[in-house]
This record gives structure tokens, sequence and C-alpha cells, in this order.
């Protein structure tokens, strides 16, 4: 069986997974042959709808699935919505993992081997696959081989300055693969000896920065190498203190990613089931900082549940506590026009709540966006990444802190992480001290 599994990273920088090259390994070993479609703008040109259902006519895929993050969905859904018009009888998975849900086409009686036979046998493996893991608890033993050859690792860490960043969770399954971070780091080291442009890895599964004892573990390991490799990690309001700050940096972790999701704490009480403040951020933060920690801050915006001073409150917060950079997810199907203002220059709005001196000029340009009518913002929207960088330079040129936007259209970095236009490398990218950790 043909297996493509759809993976985009669309404005994102590309990972690779260790459940799923487990998993390759695993299907090839069956007799499956499987094929990774990666969509990210930072390793090649993103593919039409047309260009993709040519690669599934030439791959001659039995089934698709499509591993979608939350942040892909839009770009995803008529990318699905095109296969399915142009290959009614090709199972299509579009659940988050892939599959986990596969709805087969039926045969429409135009002979040949039914879909359905293709992925009971398909499932069946799959069911295999879960099963081994359960009981081996990790999936890096001889058993269960990687295929890296499904990705393109040397376009991938050009991409990321030298970072693998990594995921760890199974296709198909909700929680991450039960891997000992010794073996993660030992897999590492067996991926620097074929590509010694590996010069960090960012583990990018948020579930770890729960499991304290997990992350002290990585601490450890990675201070028993003889060489150690700079990391980042996620970290959670509920374990992060001075003592882990304190270990994670000495163990040689750059950057702790906080997904602070919202301000509101009725909304951490409601969604998250945490205890959660601002205060309890703001002290995450500032220990970080004090630690020589790079931040990065994760949020949401526009959720059904919140209003517009429930935005704000959150990009009040994340003025106040300034991470290093920070990424913003909208989550509004129809937005407004007001959220589509704010999902376009939520960063502006950090600046003009902050107490940095560049405050007044955001404050100004914030009126002027809100003033805008429908006709008017679809004008201004065309140039504001322009003028966005612009304004920038020249606040840089003068020492005034603010937001930019850098990396991709949703992630403001601080200019106090920017490298002057003097010293400036070529590659836009890494004029963001650190990029390589940089995972979102």
């Amino acid at each position: 069986m043909r297996v493509l599994f759809v993976e985009p990273s669309v404005g994102a920088f590309p990972c690779v997974s260790l459940g799923l090259a487990s998993l390759a390994g695993f299907l090839g070993s069956k007799g499956h042959e499987v094929r990774l479609l990666q969509i990210s703008e930072r390793l090649w040109p993103i593919p039409s709808n047309l260009e993709i259902v040519e690669i599934v006519a030439e791959h001659r895929s039995d089934l698709i699935a499509f591993l979608v993050r939350e942040d892909q969905v839009e770009w995803s859904r008529p990318v699905v919505e095109a296969l399915r018009e142009k290959y009614p009888r090709i199972p299509i998975g579009t659940e988050a993992g892939g599959f986990t849900r596969l709805s087969p086409a039926p045969d429409p009686g135009g002979g040949g081997t039914d879909p359905r036979d293709l992925v009971d046998d398909f499932v069946k493996d799959l069911a295999t696959f879960r099963d081994l893991v359960g009981r081996a608890r990790q999936v890096l033993r001889p058993a269960l081989r990687l295929d890296w050859e499904l990705y393109d690792l040397e376009r991938i860490l050009s991409a990321r300055q030298g970072c693998l960043g990594m995921r760890l969770t199974i296709p198909g399954t909700s929680r991450p693969v039960e891997i000992p971070l010794q073996d993660v780091l030992e897999e590492v080291r067996r991926l620097q000896l074929r590509f010694p442009e590996l010069t960090s890895f960012s583990l990018d599964e948020p579930s770890i920065a729960l499991d304290r004892v997990a992350l002290t573990q990585l601490c450890r390991a990675n201070r028993r190498q003889d060489l150690r490799i700079p990391f980042i990690v996620d970290a959670h309001l509920s374990t992060f203190d001075e003592e882990l700050a304190h270990s994670l940096k000495e163990a040689g972790c750059k950057l702790c990613r906080f997904d602070i999701e919202r301000a509101s704490d009725r909304y951490g009480h409601d969604h998250l089931r945490v205890p959660f403040g601002c205060h309890a951020l703001e002290r995450a933060m500032h220990i970080a900082h004090e630690c020589g920690l790079h931040t990065s801050a994760s949020l949401r915006l526009g959720l059904a549940s919140e209003t517009r001073d429930d935005d704000l409150e959150t990009l009040e917060l994340c003025a106040r506590v300034k991470p290093g950079r920070v990424r913003w997810i909208p989550c509004a199907e129809t937005p407004d026009l007001w959220q589509e203002k704010v999902f376009a220059l939520a960063h502006w709005w950090m600046n003009a709540l902050s107490d940095w001196p560049s405050a007044g000029i955001y404050r100004r340009l914030v009126e002027e966006i809100e003033s805008l009518d429908v006709d008017n913002w679809r004008v201004r929207q065309a140039g504001l990444r322009e003028e966005d960088r612009e304004l920038s330079e020249e606040l840089i040129e003068k020492g005034l802190p603010h937001y930019s936007i850098r990396l991709n259209h949703r992630i403001a970095v601080s200019s106090e992480v920017i490298v002057p236009r003097a010293g400036r490398p070529e590659n836009e990218d890494a004029a963001v001290r650190w990029v390589a950790t940089q995972a979102h």
C-alpha cells in the first residue's frame, strides 16, 4: 500500500517527528511504501492545489494522511477538498494526527481493489505498531527502525540555522511517544555524525513542560554528554521555578517557550484546568530572564468564549512580561474587522500597551488602524509588512525597544534580540539572536 503523509508547516519552521519516522520504518517493514510531503516555504515554494494533485498521481497514493496542527487547518482545508474532488476513491485522513478517524471511500463499482480493504490492512498494521510501542514503552529500539529518509534533513537544518526541531508524537494518537530522553539525545548524536551542521535541537512537544521529572532527566543527560548540544523546551507555570531554570541553563538550554494562552483567570480555570494568573507568568518570565534564558510566548486570540477586552488583556500582559518573541494563533473562524486587524498586527497593540518609549508611536498607529473602514483597511493591509519593517529599523537605530514582525507573519520579535543592521548577516532569520532555537 502506498501511503502519502502530508504535513503542512506554512508560515512555520519545519520539524521532524520521531514518532512518524518510527511509524514509517515499521510500515516499510510490513511492505507499505511511505512518502512524506512537507509543505513549508522555508524548504521550497508552496505547491498549488493542482501541483499537489499531480504529486498524488505521480506517487499513485492508495491513502493520504494529513498531519495537521491547529495553526495549519486554514491552509489544509481547500487542499483536502481539491483532492477529494479529484480522487473520490482515495481515503483521506484529516483528523489531528492524520488518520484517527479514517473514513474509506466506497467502491463506486469501477473494479480493482476496494479502498476499504487497503484501509483495513493499514489500520491492522497501525494497531500492531501501537501495541508494540505500548509494550516497549519507547520507539528507539532495533525492532522499530527510524526511517529518516522521509525527510530532507539537510534542507530542514539549513532552514532552521542548524537546529533540528523534533516532535515526539505518534501520528494517529493523542499522546506523545514515550521515549527516554537519554535516547533522544543519542539519536541526535547519531544524526549529528551524519550532519555536522546540526548544532542544536528543539523538543517541540508541549506536554513535556508538565513533566518536571522528564525535564530534570533531560538536563542531567545533556550535562553528561561529552559535547553538550544546545536545546530548547517548552515551560509551564506549574513546573517552572528557579531550580529548574538554573538546571536548564546549566544543561545548555537556550530558550524556554511559554504557552500563556490567555491573561484571563476565568479562561485558565474553565479551559486549561490548571491554576493560572498574571503574577505567576510575570514571576516565571522574570526567573527565566534572570537566568539568561531566551523566552518565547504563544497566545491565542479571538476565541469564541472571549471578548475584545479579553484579547486586549492578553496583549497587555504580553507587553508587561516582555518575552523575547511572541507568536499568536487566530482562533476566530470568521473574524470581524477588528479581529482581522489584531490578527495581522497584534504586536502593534502590544507595543502601544507597553511602558516602552515607543508606546506613543504605536498608540497613534493603532488609532489609525482602528479607524479604517474595510476598504481602506484592505489598501493599508497590502503594505503592512514593509511599513512595519521600515519603522522597526528606524527605532532600532534610535535605540527604542519594540516588537516587529520577524521570522514569519505571526511572530513578533523584541528589538532587544535583533542584531543591529551594521553587524547583521545576509540571512534574514540569522538577524535574530539564537534564531535556531525558534521552533514556532
